[in-house]
């Protein structure tokens, strides 16, 4: 493009006052097309006026009933479509929870979950889904019955797509009801799935450090487990109080080309931004190593969800899963 376009995105009366960015603005954008909420406006126009940082854009009261908009990044050049920092396609989106699904999961050749991929033998959950923006993906257990997964797979087919928003409790009843056929439904997990793109700025006066062979003894207070199977999580990052290491970020989960974060902070030390400076770290490592970080966490984890949304992390998914 030899001149990157500004996409205008009108927000609705109960936006939040004064925002002034979007979570994940070209989201934002293809849901409006879709439900016809966008209309071509000229920069010039008189109801445009912005701010003088040219971020943020003012509607005057009166007009239609838009209280104001805020301006997306404009839109990227050719190169920056190649570093994967736009929009995914559907393809695209696929590849991407498949990836995820083969992070968490032993699969058998059939693609049914057969375990944890992780050290231990802690069972696989029954069904595993994952909403996309634009696509779904769903998985069984390998003893879920045929009848079973074709009557969940039509469910999951109706399944509106994900709109970046927690859902109703009552979305996934029908999945429930047809999993308990089998047997009861003993656990369920539910929360967003995140990449890692932009860079944010982590400010602390801590420093993280890198865990390895030589210094695993600094994990033997508050991290035993892993510290026992070093290896399996590495790389693994660290913040050291007093001789331990207080808050940590390591593989839970990883491949080859990819890896699960896992975080954990001394109750002590919460709150002091450690967390998110310890995701950050790994984040790097992992990608020295060639490797793709992955992050995703449940909705009621209010903690993590804050290190995802400092680190600016899109969430490219919505994951559900029943036990």
């Amino acid at each position: 493009l030899a001149q990157p376009l500004q996409v205008f995105i009108e927000l609705d009366d109960d936006a939040p006052p004064g925002a002034r960015s979007l979570e994940d603005p070209v989201a934002e954008l293809e849901s409006a097309i879709r439900h016809a909420q966008v209309r071509r406006m000229g920069v010039n126009e008189p109801s445009v006026e912005p701010d003088p940082g040219g971020h943020r854009v003012i509607m005057p009261d009166g007009h239609g009933s838009r209280r104001g908009a805020r301006m997306a990044s404009p839109m990227p050049h050719h190169d920056d479509m190649a570093e994967g920092k736009v929009r995914r396609t559907p393809e695209d989106e696929v590849a991407l929870l498949d990836q995820h699904a083969d992070v968490l999961f032993r699969m058998d050749a059939n693609q049914r979950l057969i375990g944890l991929n992780e050290p231990g033998d802690d069972p696989a959950p029954r069904l595993f889904l994952a909403r996309g923006r634009t696509t779904h993906r769903i998985w069984f257990r390998a003893d879920v019955s045929a009848a079973i997964v074709e009557a969940c797979r039509a469910i999951a087919v109706d399944l509106p797509r994900w709109d970046g928003q927690s859902p109703t409790p009552s979305l996934y009843d029908p999945l429930r009801t047809v999993v308990a056929q089998e047997a009861p439904v003993v656990s369920e997990s539910n929360g967003p799935a995140y990449r890692f793109v932009e860079r944010a700025e982590v400010r602390t006066k801590a420093e993280a450090k890198v865990v390895d062979e030589t210094s695993a003894h600094l994990l033997e207070r508050h991290f035993p487990y892993t510290q026992s199977v070093l290896t399996s999580r590495m790389p693994i990052v660290g913040v050291v109080v007093d001789g331990w290491v207080v808050s940590a970020c390591y593989c839970a989960r990883k491949r080859s080309g990819a890896c699960e974060a896992g975080v954990d902070t001394e109750k002590l030390y919460q709150n002091r931004g450690l967390g998110t400076l310890v995701v950050s770290a790994w984040r790097n490592e992992i990608e020295k190593e060639g490797g793709q970080p992955l992050y995703s966490t449940s909705w009621d984890n209010l903690a993590s969800r804050a290190v995802a949304r400092k680190l600016r992390l899109i969430p490219y998914a919505e994951t559900f899963s029943l036990a």
